[in-house]
């Protein structure tokens, strides 16, 4: 799963125009370093804000958000820790360390406006996702076992999902009525749920040792397959016959980490860091996004959001010693 400064701080940003890649057109990809101040991670975007987390010591949940990508605190009051794990609209969520233990949550607009989705009876519970209606996805457990979950409202709303026979799971996205995370059997299984515990779907692929489920986009899955000794991203259409490989040849080390209607986005690793990439799911072929990127070693990818124009990409890039949120805006002419 992806677990993976005051209310205002200023921010230090770079945006660099390219023409590369294998797109016709030559129109521009925009990359930007959402802060180049502290060390930080972007973990989702919408059309209204990017959200994620600046390593703070500690750590603590924001957005930025309007033209000028001004970054908002979210930790709320209280919390010794946060994290902003993922956006639908102006609907964020994550979770704060309350009370000696994390607490589900999402908010809809400052720090003061998180409400708290712990289910009673819990001492640990994540919200790790948001569909597009607004359904919270994530887990709640007790004594160190997790249970994938979800919220269609306040802390009380929390529906098990937990299969049969699962040691412990979790739930990263939704879409509709699909439900996608993974289940403990002893290994990890990429899952697929529609709504009941009962409901679930093993997608865990012929001669993958563990599989795992991060986004979802109508009927299309996407995540990760473990074969031999390769992490292979990955994407299915609701069985685990549906798997499809997404890894490029020579990849050692590969992830879709979220979907929306024709194209994903995640990582591969070719020859050493691992560079953030966008998938045309049809054709399979994908934009290495790093090479907009002068200047760093590595990067990420790990939300996407499309517009008329094109798509805008949430994640990372990397120095040798540093880590920054960062966000492409990708148009439909350089798409592959």
């Amino acid at each position: 799963m992806k677990f993976f400064l005051w209310a205002v701080i200023g921010t230090a940003a770079l945006t660099v125009w390219g023409c590369g890649g294998s797109s016709s057109g030559g129109q521009p990809v925009a990359f930007r370093v959402l802060d180049s101040s502290m060390e930080s991670m972007a973990t989702g975007v919408s059309a209204m804000a990017t959200v994620g987390n600046v390593y703070a010591s500690p750590a603590h949940a924001v957005k930025w958000e309007g033209a000028g990508h001004t970054l908002v605190d979210l930790s709320p009051t209280g919390s010794t820790q946060s994290s902003a794990v993922g956006v639908s609209g102006s609907k964020v969520v994550g979770y704060a360390y309350l009370s000696s233990q994390f607490h589900a949550g999402y908010w809809t607009g400052a720090a003061a406006s998180f409400v708290d989705l712990a289910p009673s009876g819990t001492d640990r519970s994540l919200a790790t996702g948001v569909s597009e209606s607004g359904t919270v996805l994530g887990l709640a457990g007790t004594g160190g076992i997790d249970h994938a979950g979800y919220w269609t409202g306040d802390a009380s709303t929390f529906i098990d999902l937990n299969p049969a026979g699962a040691v412990s799971s979790a739930a990263s996205a939704g879409s509709g009525s699909n439900i996608v995370g993974y289940a403990d059997f002893g290994d990890t299984h990429a899952a697929l749920w529609t709504g009941t515990a009962g409901s679930f779907v093993d997608l865990n692929p012929t001669g993958s040792s563990s599989s795992y489920c991060y986004g979802v986009s109508g009927s299309t899955e996407v995540g990760t397959a473990q074969i031999g000794s390769v992490t292979h991203a990955a994407m299915w259409t609701g069985t685990a016959a549906s798997f499809a490989d997404l890894s490029p040849v020579g990849d050692a080390n590969g992830l879709a980490a979220a979907v929306s209607g024709n194209y994903a986005v995640g990582y591969v690793s070719l020859t050493g860091p691992s560079h953030a990439v966008v998938w045309n799911l049809t054709t399979k072929n994908y934009l290495d996004l790093q090479e907009f990127c002068p200047g760093y070693v590595a990067s990420l990818a790990t939300g996407i959001v499309v517009t008329s124009k094109g798509i805008v990409v949430s994640g990372r890039v990397s120095t040798s010693t540093s880590d920054f949120a960062s966000k492409w805006t990708v148009s439909n002419s350089m798409l592959p």
